[in-house]
């Protein structure tokens, strides 16, 4: 049969026996040090319950609950990577315009229930002997189930003749997370329209928004696609403000002639994901 543990009478007797006979004074100092050793004891088994005996959750860095992989998937915020598929670039076209080189992408986000917000992505720009002529980076948010157009502006201004662009982006850094397409407010577009001239068009739109909020700082970019579906030109534009159910006008200008004829105009709204 187990034996319980001495008292702490037992304990202070049991010391003294071990001890054996000393002076008060000595004995007032062994036993205030074995107080002090006893309470420094006791916090520290306090310290190591709290620490090693917490609750499972979504920030411990282990699989547990009912993640489907550390820190991700079931009740956690976050989805695994696994269980979604990555973003892919659908084309990425350098524009050349007067004194500069813009350049215009579409990233597809192919999953219909899941989005990622502030995506880095890297565009770059080589020339025609392959070399790296130019960089940039940005961030973007990817709506479940949305084609993404992503406006790069003075991408490169240098003497090289530009070839061709390329965007990465860095898919196991995305942190996805559940969210249905309606819980996104996209305005619509309507009336869309080349104006201008030949050697100075523009694109016009109507943005209207659906919305019961005004929605405010809204960006939109249009692109000019050929005969072929080449994007051949490309825009962005910022709206300060659309009312609630209203609607606003938006125009995108060119100081240079179309390289092509245009036979399909895309213009979409940027919508910030919540």
């Amino acid at each position: 049969m187990t034996k319980a543990a001495p008292s702490g009478a037992a304990f202070l007797f049991l010391l003294f026996a071990i001890l054996g006979p000393m002076s008060w004074a000595s004995t007032r100092r062994t036993l205030i040090l074995a107080i002090i050793f006893s309470v420094i004891g006791a916090a520290l088994a306090v310290f190591l319950v709290a620490t090693f005996s917490r609750a499972p959750s979504c920030t411990d860095r282990t699989q547990n609950q009912d993640e489907e992989g550390v820190d991700c998937g079931g009740s956690c915020t976050y989805l695994c990577t696994a269980s979604v598929v990555p973003p892919v670039t659908a084309f990425v076209r350098p524009l050349q315009t007067t004194g500069r080189v813009d350049a215009i992408a579409y990233i597809d986000n192919p999953n219909p229930s899941a989005a990622a917000k502030r995506v880095s992505y890297e565009v770059e720009l080589f020339a025609v002997d392959r070399t790296v002529i130019a960089k940039k980076s940005g961030i973007v948010d990817l709506s479940p189930g949305a084609s993404v157009p992503v406006f790069i502006s003075g991408l490169y201004s240098g003497e090289q003749i530009p070839k061709e662009a390329f965007l990465t982006i860095d898919a196991p850094a995305i942190r996805w997370y559940t969210l249905a397409r309606d819980a996104v407010v996209i305005p619509s577009v309507e009336d869309v329209r080349i104006e201008g001239t030949d050697y100075e068009p523009r694109v016009a739109a109507t943005i209207k928004n659906p919305s019961v909020d005004s929605i405010a700082d809204l960006r939109v970019v249009a692109t000019v696609f050929d005969e072929t579906n080449t994007a051949i030109a490309s825009s962005q534009t910022v709206i300060t403000e659309i009312p609630a159910h209203g609607s606003s006008p938006v125009i995108f200008t060119w100081i240079t002639p179309f390289p092509g004829n245009p036979a399909r105009i895309d213009v979409r709204p940027i919508v910030p994901l919540p």
